[in-house]
């Protein structure tokens, strides 16, 4: 009973999430976000709000040159990073996720103009907790959980089936357990 109703909550803050998702530009916080054309953003910053719909800003276009300072390619350390088809700091598109709440994949586009479901190789941790899902709905498949960090020391890791990792490009959703 508990998990029927943890799925029903999940599925109503998933189609709030997700109506967030699909207007060309996106509050977060007080600071508007530009609008980008569909994939001409490089590292997208997407904010979940519980049962509220997630936002988004895209922090870095395609085709900008940044120093490799940090092997962190979001704006902070708070945020989870996901990573296209490539391993950490590979170069490749990147997804920073921060808040409360869970974010289904394979829904369609994220902000950035891709389909992310099944395509994230690598993460790496922000403050929060979490869990990652094979699949979405009632059976979720395999699971994943991961703890929050600080910085360099943040948990991190590749998608490779191994003990208790997702294989590669299968992940679907995304659970963060706490904004902070």
């Amino acid at each position: 009973m508990r998990n029927t109703r943890r799925f029903r909550l999940q599925a109503a803050a998933g189609a709030g999430i997700l109506a967030g998702l699909t207007g060309p530009i996106a509050l977060t916080g007080a600071a508007q976000a530009a609008p980008t054309a569909k994939g001409d953003c490089q590292v997208t910053e997407i904010t979940l709000h519980g049962s509220r719909p997630a936002t988004h800003r895209c922090l870095r276009k395609e085709g900008t040159v940044t120093p490799n300072v940090s092997v962190v390619k979001c704006d902070n350390s708070r945020q989870l990073e996901l990573f296209w088809d490539s391993p950490i700091s590979a170069g490749g598109p990147v997804l920073c996720i921060l808040g409360k709440g869970w974010l289904n994949l394979a829904d369609g586009d994220q902000a950035d103009g891709r389909n992310w479901n099944d395509k994230a190789s690598a993460w790496r941790a922000g403050c929060s907790s979490g869990h990652f899902d094979e699949n979405a709905g009632w059976s979720p498949g395999k699971q994943q959980y991961f703890d929050g960090g600080d910085g360099p020391s943040a948990p991190s890791g590749i998608f490779d089936g191994q003990q208790d990792h997702l294989a590669n490009d299968t992940l679907t959703v995304v659970t963060l357990e706490k904004d902070c």
